[in-house]
């Protein structure tokens, strides 16, 4: 009777382990879907958030359509009636304009090439700025303080 209370309690307790193992495995089942779960709410959320910035963009670009399209623009462009260049070639003088703009000569660069061109170059550009800094003191008449050099001469 022993030997059958002892296999019973055995088999009790192999039953148990059993149930006990099942549920260690279904919890382990739950917590992976319980993560997976919240990992797929953090991506609907931010799916949302993108969506809800795409559709204020959206709307802006429509409203800034409307808004060109009422005051007469269409395709980045004025319409004649409305530019005030009506017969008037805008190409010709943007052409023009920078023509003149790449033309333009400025006065110390052309005698800092100058400069450049000549054999001791580094010592014409050091009179070269030289000279410029004393017309610079000379105008403002600044002479011997704490200006630029960071040194005062009493």
């Amino acid at each position: 009777m022993l030997l059958r209370n002892l296999r019973y309690c055995l088999l009790i307790l192999v039953c148990v382990n059993c149930q006990h193992a099942d549920l260690q495995s279904r919890l382990a089942i739950l917590e992976e879907v319980s993560a997976r779960a919240t990992e797929a709410e953090a991506w609907a959320r931010q799916d949302e958030e993108v969506r809800d910035r795409l559709t204020t963009s959206l709307n802006q670009l429509t409203a800034d359509r409307d808004w060109m399209r009422d005051h007469g623009i269409m395709h980045s462009r004025f319409t004649d009636e409305r530019s005030g260049f009506h017969g008037v070639d805008t190409e010709a003088a943007y052409a023009a304009t920078v023509d003149a703009y790449n033309n333009l000569s400025i006065s110390a660069i052309e005698d800092i090439e100058k400069c450049l061109e000549a054999e001791d170059y580094v010592d014409r550009l050091r009179l070269f700025f030289d000279r410029s800094e004393e017309e610079d003191e000379a105008a403002s008449g600044a002479k011997n303080d704490a200006g630029t050099s960071g040194i005062k001469v009493d």
